[in-house]
């Protein structure tokens, strides 16, 4: 008798039967387990190397700040401190229009990013970046800071997604910087420090049963909002139970690519008008990293809006409201609260490519959504979720660069 091929799996798995209309009423009553994927960049070795190689970067920033005070015609030998020259700065700035188209990342961004690769005066650094961006033309001794040489690579577009990751280090809350005091935290994205949070912003949680039910990111076995009033004597919002701070919808990047459980909540929230599937994520920053990758990358986002006409976007999926109806005057509501949480003016425009506007619109998002005086997730869930999104559109540049057309053109 020939052996099983055990890649083909058990005769009570799911590729052994066919899917007829009695069988699939069996896979909904639990006889058959449907098959399950989670993808999730944002851990293991990808996100990390690719941080640590932002955090290298980081370390020549101050050459950001020094290039365009101390432009000189010429470089001597004899300088005593290292600086571009007035013809470099403006070859840089002529690259980044380009880069910054690609990538679809602000030029000011690009242009700061280049002032760090030309500055940096380490081999060891600077093959560390160029193993993330794998760009080995970056991996010569001979062109540490020689600007045109190094500008005159042609994969330097490939600097777009870790220039945008370094930002979000570096400019967090520059534009908006009343979003710095209204996350739960600075440095927390485990489950504990969450529940911890949104216990000294409800009150009466006492964090015990909660935590060992949210630390399973099954949607099957995750905490309810009537269960949580049961144990805890207090509901845990649902952004909270699916560690899912913007509340995004289930899909497939989030499940390829963010480790979203393959079975959503379903959102039965007094406060809400209508019903409404929610993903489930491991932990916060996998959900607020779907939510950035939107951001970066989708069609649907990338226009200049105000912040009623974001508010709509994201929560209520930008369809038109008729004035005065109970949709408008509930965006009128999110509204006002966003624009306490952050001082953002209702006249100012915005794009949501940038982390100093993105993030903190996330995090003001997420207390609205949890309807708390202020976000119980911390700053460091929606730092490094942009951070994810990043090193997904990084990982994708090198092996798959049509994914992120398809994406951009569909969305």
């Amino acid at each position: 008798m020939a052996e099983q091929d055990p890649s083909r799996g058990t005769e009570d798995s799911t590729d052994e039967i066919i899917l007829d209309v009695d069988t699939l009423a069996d896979v909904q009553r639990g006889v058959f387990k449907k098959p399950e994927f989670f993808g999730d960049m944002s851990s293991g070795s990808s996100i990390e190397n690719f941080t640590s190689a932002v955090q290298t970067a980081a370390k020549y920033i101050n050459f950001v700040g020094n290039a365009i005070t101390v432009l000189g015609n010429e470089r001597q030998d004899d300088d005593t401190s290292w600086q571009l020259t007035l013809k470099e700065y403006n070859e840089i700035k002529k690259l980044a229009y380009s880069i910054a188209d690609y990538g679809r990342i602000p030029y000011q961004t690009i242009v700061d990013f280049l002032i760090i690769l030309c500055s940096i005066d380490n081999l060891d650094d600077m093959i560390k970046i160029a193993d993330i961006l794998e760009i080995d033309e970056l991996k010569d001794q001979n062109i540490i800071r020689v600007p045109f040489e190094i500008l005159a690579i042609r994969e330097l577009y490939k600097i777009a997604y870790m220039a945008s990751a370094l930002d979000a280090i570096i400019n967090l809350f520059s534009r908006f910087i009343q979003s710095k005091n209204n996350a739960g935290s600075a440095d927390s994205d485990d489950i504990g420090g969450l529940i911890s949070n949104i216990g000294n912003l409800l009150g009466g949680l006492s964090g015990g049963a909660a935590s060992v039910r949210l630390q399973n990111n099954s949607a099957e076995d995750a905490l309810g909002h009537f269960m949580s009033e049961l144990i805890e004597g207090k509901r845990i919002p649902m952004a909270v139970i699916a560690k899912n701070p913007m509340k995004e919808m289930p899909s497939y990047i989030g499940q390829a690519l963010f480790g979203e459980s393959p079975t959503a909540l379903s959102l039965m929230d007094m406060n809400e008008i209508f019903n409404k599937k929610i993903a489930v994520f491991p932990k916060p920053s996998s959900g607020s990293g779907k939510s950035s990758f939107g951001m970066q990358n989708f069609s649907s986002l990338k226009n200049a809006m105000n912040i009623k006409e974001f508010v709509n976007k994201v929560s209520f999926g930008g369809s038109s409201a008729a004035p005065g109806s109970y949709i408008d005057r509930k965006i009128d509501s999110i509204v006002t609260d966003v624009k306490g949480l952050t001082g953002v003016l209702d006249d100012e425009t915005f794009t949501l490519n940038s982390a100093d506007v993105a993030i903190p619109l996330q995090i003001a998002m997420s207390a609205c959504n949890c309807g708390t005086s202020k976000s119980p997730f911390s700053s460091s869930s929606f730092q490094n979720g942009w951070q994810s999104a990043l090193n997904v559109s990084n990982h994708m540049q090198n092996n798959n660069s049509g994914y992120l057309k398809i994406i951009r053109g569909l969305s």
